[in-house]
C-alpha cells in the first residue's frame, strides 16, 4: 500500500469528519433557532389570549392586527385596550392557564409598567433574581392616552428550549463521538496493516536477494561442469545440464520479478524512459518465443499499423510485459497456441492487442485477474506465481496507460494495452 495513498485517505477521512461535525452543529444551532422562534410566537399567542379573557372577549386582541409577533423592545409586542383597573389575581390566573394552553412553562413572572405616579409593581416566583429579555403587550387604558404594558419574564427559557431538544442533542453528541471513535480506530488498523504489508514486502525482498546468490552459483556450475565433460558422457549429462539451467533460469526470473514487485510496492520503482520504437519490440518478443511455438504446433499472426510508432517509456520492462502476455497465451494453451498481435493509433497514444485461444477465463478470474498471488484454478500446466500479471498492469500503469481484458471460458483471452505517446 502506498504511503502517499494511505495518507490522502486519512487527510479526506479526517476531512469529512470535520466537516460532519460542522453540519451537524448548523444543524442543532438552526433547530434551536428554530425552537425559540416557535416559543416566541407560542409566548405571543398566549398574551393575546389572556388579555383577551381578562377582557372578557377573546378577539379584543386577536383580532387586533398589531397582535402579530414582531420583535420591539427585546420581546414581542401585541396591542390591546383595557380599563386602567387591572384584578391581579386574575391576570395571575390567566397567564398561568393561557401559558398552559401553548405548553409554555410555568417558571415566570410579569409586571405591569405603568406612568408615573403609578408605580410599577413586578410579581415575582420564588427563586427568581435575574431580569431576562421581556414579552411586552402595550396596554392603552381608556381613561388616559399613556401606555401601559404589560411584560411577561421567562429566566429559564434557555433552559427549557435545549431541555426539548435534549434527544436531539445527546443523540448527536453520542454519533459524533462514535464516529470519531471509529475513524481513530480505523486509523490505528490501517497503520498496524500497512506496518504489517510493509513486513511482508521486506520479507519478500530479502528473500529473493538470498535466492540469487545460490542461483547464480548454480548456473555457474552447471556451465563449467558442461564445458568439462568428456565427449563420451556428453550425451546423458548434458540432458540434466540443460534441466538445470532452464529451471535455474526460470527461478531466476520469478525471483527478479518479486524483486520488481518488492520495488513497485516499496514505491522507489524507477523507469528508464527513452523513445521506443514498439513494433520492433514486439517483433524481438515474437521471435523470442518462435521457436518454443513452433514446437507446440502454433503460430503468430501480427497486423501492426505501417509505420513504427515510437512511444516514451522503459524498453526493458514493456519488454517483459510483450514476453508475460505471450508466455501466458503459449504455456497455458492446451493445443497447438494461435497468438494474434495487433497494434492500433490514436491521437494519444497506441493500443496493443494479444488474442489468444487458451483456455480463457471466466467472470469471476478476469475481476481479480491482475490481483498478486492470484491464478485461475482452472488453467493447465505451470502455475508459477501470480505475479506476471500484477507486474504487467503496475507497469503499464507506471507509463501512464491502463489494460482491459476480455475473455470467456473455452474461447480464449483478448489483452488490451493502451500506452500512451508521451
Amino acid at each position: 500500500m502506498k504511503r502517499n495513498y494511505v495518507l490522502s485517505i486519512v487527510i479526506l477521512s479526517a476531512l469529512a469528519l470535520i466537516a460532519l461535525t460542522i453540519f451537524q452543529f448548523q444543524w442543532i444551532s438552526e433547530a434551536h433557532a428554530l425552537r425559540a422562534s416557535q416559543f416566541d410566537h407560542r409566548v405571543s399567542l398566549a398574551l393575546c389570549y389572556a388579555v383577551g379573557q381578562l377582557e372578557e372577549n377573546p378577539l379584543s386582541c386577536m383580532g387586533n392586527p398589531s397582535c402579530e409577533p414582531a420583535n420591539a423592545g427585546g420581546g414581542l409586542l401585541c396591542g390591546t385596550t383595557i380599563g386602567p383597573q387591572v384584578d391581579r389575581q386574575r391576570l395571575d390566573t390567566l397567564l398561568h392557564a393561557a401559558l398552559a394552553r401553548y405548553h409554555l412553562p410555568q417558571d415566570f413572572y410579569y409586571q405591569l409598567k405603568v406612568p408615573s405616579p403609578m408605580p410599577s409593581n413586578p410579581v415575582l416566583l420564588p427563586g427568581l433574581s435575574q431580569i431576562p429579555c421581556a414579552y411586552s403587550c402595550s396596554v392603552n387604558p381608556l381613561s388616559t392616552n399613556s401606555d401601559i404594558d404589560l411584560e411577561l419574564f421567562f429566566p429559564g427559557k434557555g433552559r427549557y428550549i435545549l431541555g426539548q431538544m435534549g434527544f436531539m442533542l445527546g443523540s448527536s453528541t453520542i454519533l459524533i463521538i462514535f464516529v470519531t471513535l471509529c475513524f481513530i480506530l480505523t486509523i490505528h488498523t490501517v497503520r498496524k496493516q500497512k506496518q504489517l504489508h510493509e513486513r511482508n514486502v521486506d520479507f519478500f525482498n530479502h528473500m529473493a536477494h538470498e535466492f540469487r546468490t545460490p542461483l547464480a552459483n548454480i548456473g555457474l556450475a552447471s556451465h563449467l561442469l558442461d564445458h568439462k565433460l568428456s565427449p563420451e558422457t556428453h550425451s546423458k549429462e548434458d540432458q540434466f545440464l540443460a534441466l538445470i539451467r532452464s529451471e535455474n533460469e526460470r527461478l531466476k526470473e520469478q525471483v527478479d520479478r518479486m524483486l520488481q514487485m518488492a520495488s513497485i510496492e516499496r514505491g522507489d520503482f524507477q523507469l528508464n524512459l527513452q523513445p521506443i520504437a514498439v513494433h520492433e519490440l514486439l517483433y524481438a518478443a515474437m521471435e523470442a518465443f518462435a521457436l518454443r511455438i513452433s514446437e507446440q504446433g502454433g503460430t503468430f499472426h501480427s497486423s501492426f499499423v505501417t509505420t513504427n510508432q515510437t512511444v516514451i517509456g522503459d524498453p526493458f520492462h514493456l519488454r517483459r510485459v510483450f514476453d508475460n502476455l505471450i508466455d501466458n497465451a503459449i504455456k497455458f494453451t492446451e493445443g497447438p497456441p494461435m497468438v494474434e498481435i495487433s497494434s492500433q493509433v490514436f491521437a494519444d497514444g497506441m493500443e496493443i492487442h494479444f488474442i489468444d485461444n487458451g483456455p480463457g477465463m471466466g467472470p469471476q478470474d478476469q475481476v481479480s485477474a491482475f490481483d498478486k498471488y492470484y491464478r485461475a484454478t482452472h488453467r493447465v500446466g505451470n502455475q508459477g506465481f501470480g505475479l506476471g500479471l500484477a507486474y504487467v498492469k503496475s507497469i503499464v500503469e507506471a507509463h501512464g496507460g491502463h489494460i482491459r481484458l476480455h475473455s470467456e471460458l473455452g474461447k480464449g483471452s483478448h489483452f488490451t494495452l493502451f500506452i500512451p505517446f508521451a
